[in-house]
């Protein structure tokens, strides 16, 4: 495993749980006889749901959430043939639907986080504040971040928690100012307070284009 600093930081977590599971539901089946001869066939099917949670890891705030799902059937056919002192049977079914059924839901997952990522404003966090006033964000040029970028700074408030569920919903923000970059190193960047306000470690640091 990575070890303790070497992790790099990622601003989306995302949860899964699973709401539904059906490995099979009752199917129907039918079939024909005719002089010895029986043509049977037979049907069933899996569901899976999941909800699908994106939380902002420097706010903790649930900035998306959807339930998706995944289904699949299958089907087989069988033949048999008996006398009264011999016989045969031959039959094929196709894969076990539970699996397909998980792998619908997971692509429908995947379609949906890329969806919701496209929309995800970029954020980060303000390391520590000099007396100076050079203001330390714990992203730089691994982050895409340049040289005379402005980030909108906030300042996170009071942790909402839901009272039935004991989720965090994140926090109210209160605006602070702007800030402009001037220095970019490759896990950091420094910079400078454009307003009167002063910034302060822990300040979320925003990308708005």
């Amino acid at each position: 495993g990575a070890q303790q600093g070497d992790i790099k930081r990622a601003q989306i977590f995302v949860e899964g749980v699973i709401s539904e599971y059906m490995a099979e539901e009752e199917g129907g089946s039918q079939g024909l006889n005719i002089k010895g001869f029986n043509i049977g066939s037979g049907s069933g099917n899996a569901h899976v749901a999941v909800i699908i949670r994106l939380i902002d890891t420097t706010t903790s705030q649930v900035v998306a959430s959807q339930r998706v799902e995944g289904k699949a059937n299958k089907g087989g056919m069988n033949l048999s043939f008996a006398q009264s002192d011999w016989g045969f049977s031959q039959s094929g079914k196709k894969g076990m639907p539970i699996d397909k059924a998980v792998q619908i839901a997971i692509d429908n997952a995947v379609n949906y986080i890329a969806q919701q990522m496209s929309q995800v404003t970029w954020t980060g966090k303000v390391i520590t504040v000099k007396e100076d006033g050079t203001v330390f964000v714990n992203a730089g040029s691994e982050a895409n971040v340049a040289s005379d970028t402005i980030f909108m700074v906030y300042r996170p408030g009071e942790i909402l928690i839901d009272p039935d569920t004991g989720l965090n919903l994140g926090s109210d923000e209160e605006f602070v100012g702007r800030l402009q970059i001037n220095d970019v190193q490759p896990k950091f960047s420094k910079g400078f307070m454009k307003d009167e306000k002063i910034a302060a470690k822990g300040d979320i640091v925003k990308f708005i284009g």
